[in-house]
């Protein structure tokens, strides 16, 4: 039996890619049922600066955070990140124009006001969670939010997904590279 940390080390030498990495640090240092804290993480690659993986473990702990729900909100974070694209905030708690709570997201680009919303399976077969979400879209739409709601197709194509992300309006102004200036 090992510690959550050293599990998390050993993956790096059982073919875990980066984002398998970060998938796995998210679930170990989440803020719901915490399993390892990020200086567990930190101190056992202190311990072992030698293990195989250890530039791949030391990005990955660079990517992981504590506010992250899911594994798919993990792996869209990392793929949004890696297409060049702001880094989007995990977790973001959305306010009405009195500062009230309205809700807490999965991802978005605040300074953009673009939403990120992943709708796994339950959102579907359970009528009080479908009205829910409804209500919810509903009202991020009323506060002048972009809300895309991505469910397992999307998931299963990520880089159109990414595109999708891409091309929403505010989002593809911010990754836009600057335009050259006029030639003389």
């Amino acid at each position: 039996m090992t510690s959550p940390a050293r599990t998390w080390l050993d993956l790096a030498s059982s073919g875990c890619t980066e984002e398998d990495l970060v998938v796995a640090a998210d679930r170990l240092i989440t803020r719901r049922h915490t399993l390892a804290t990020v200086h567990d993480l930190e101190r056992i690659l202190l311990r072992h600066p030698g293990a195989r993986g250890i530039r791949t473990l030391r990005a990955a702990l660079e990517e992981a955070i504590e506010t992250s729900d899911s594994s798919r909100e993990t792996r869209l974070r990392v793929r949004i990140i890696r297409a060049g694209l702001p880094r989007p905030v995990a977790a973001f708690v959305v306010r009405d124009e009195q500062d009230r709570f309205v809700a807490t997201t999965d991802l978005a680009f605040p300074d953009h006001r673009v939403l990120l919303e992943y709708e796994g399976g339950q959102h579907l077969i359970d009528r009080r969670q479908w009205a829910h979400d409804l209500a919810r879209f509903n009202r991020f739409q009323q506060l002048g939010w972009i809300c895309l709601r991505i469910g397992a197709d999307q998931f299963a194509d990520l880089d159109a997904t990414i595109r999708l992300i891409a091309a929403t309006p505010a989002t593809a102004r911010a990754s836009a590279p600057p335009s050259a200036p006029p030639s003389a």
